[in-house]
């Protein structure tokens, strides 16, 4: 598994090497222990699209992404029995990561009707079936908890900072 995600991050990094000045821009030149790192929706609809469509096996045909007021928006159509589209909203209600707590809650909210709109609660339960120990869902909550993960070094803390017209905003601090 663990060789399997590291396959998968380097194709993403590779995927993302002509947005990293942007994404990398607002590092502190002069401490170098901080900064924000700016991740435009391009970069995920564009830069990264052929990673996440080929690691999806078949079920995802294509997404959009928006980083719009707050809210991370996902429109995707998606092969179940038949092509159907599932479009939902993203809130940040919690983001704790640091060298005690990976944790991050969001709420999400379907938009519209369609089928995939309908399964998709029952969908994120399932997927939490299948990974309790890192996901867990109440209603329309869905937190997912990483500590015991390994995913980052202790010395690492990130904040979510929010998105705004089209660009997601992280700030990490080195301690």
């Amino acid at each position: 598994m663990e060789k399997e995600l590291i396959k998968l991050l380097l194709r993403l990094v590779y995927a993302v090497k002509n947005d990293m000045p942007s994404i990398l821009s607002g590092i502190d030149y002069e401490k170098g222990d901080r900064g924000v790192i700016s991740v435009k929706e391009d970069m995920i609809n564009v830069s990264i699209r052929s990673v996440i469509i080929e690691g999806s096996k078949g079920k995802l045909e294509d997404y959009k992404v928006r980083f719009e007021n707050d809210r991370i928006n996902v429109e995707a159509w998606v092969k179940m029995v038949l092509r159907t589209r599932v479009n939902v909203d993203l809130r940040v209600l919690e983001f704790i990561f640091n060298k005690n707590e990976h944790k991050v809650v969001l709420a999400y909210e379907t938009l519209g009707f369609s089928a995939a709109n309908a399964l998709f609660p029952q969908i994120i339960s399932n997927l939490a079936g299948r990974y309790p120990e890192y996901i867990k869902v109440a209603g329309n909550r869905i937190t997912l908890e990483l500590k015991d993960s390994n995913i980052a070094p202790d010395f690492l803390v990130v904040r979510y900072l929010g998105t705004e017209d089209g660009v997601l905003k992280i700030a990490f601090l080195l301690v």
